[in-house]
């Protein structure tokens, strides 16, 4: 049976663990035993840490916006559908076109789990486990430190 990768965000982050999971699993996704999608709300990718260098004339604001699905390693189904709803107990992310994503495994902005972090989260769940509670977990655990901020 072939697991679910869901990434939850189309921005800096969400590529960069989309491309480097594609590089790291690369053996699974021949196997068909991963597969790897990402939601995102537009076609359009913005380098957002380019805006540095936008006001000294370093760069051009045309030159910080790329089509996603250029940057996107090709195994990667992209959907321009932003996630409405995180059923984590579920594991399932509704869309705001209606559509259902389940999952696996899923990393959502902020995506810090990337390169060897993601590939060992990806390997547990492989063999039967899955990191949803953790995602559970670490939810509760952000949600309470941006209240306790506030």
């Amino acid at each position: 049976m072939t697991k679910k990768v869901l990434i939850v965000g189309g921005g800096l982050a969400g590529t960069i663990v989309a491309n480097g999971l594609c590089r790291q699993l690369g053996e699974e996704l021949r196997g068909n035993e991963v597969s790897i999608t990402m939601l995102g709300a537009t076609e359009t990718h913005m380098y957002q840490p380019g805006l540095l260098y936008v006001p000294f004339g370093r760069i051009r604001e045309k030159e910080l916006f790329r089509d996603q699905r250029k940057i996107l390693d090709r195994r990667v189904t992209f959907h321009v559908d932003p996630a409405k709803n995180i059923d984590v107990d579920k594991q399932d992310v509704a869309t705001e076109s209606g559509k259902s994503f389940g999952y696996a495994i899923s990393s959502s902005p902020p995506a810090r789990a990337s390169g060897p972090t993601a590939c060992r989260a990806w390997r547990r769940a492989r063999t039967g486990s899955t990191i949803s509670t953790a995602h559970a977990r670490c939810a509760t655990r952000s949600r309470n430190s941006r209240a306790a901020r506030s």
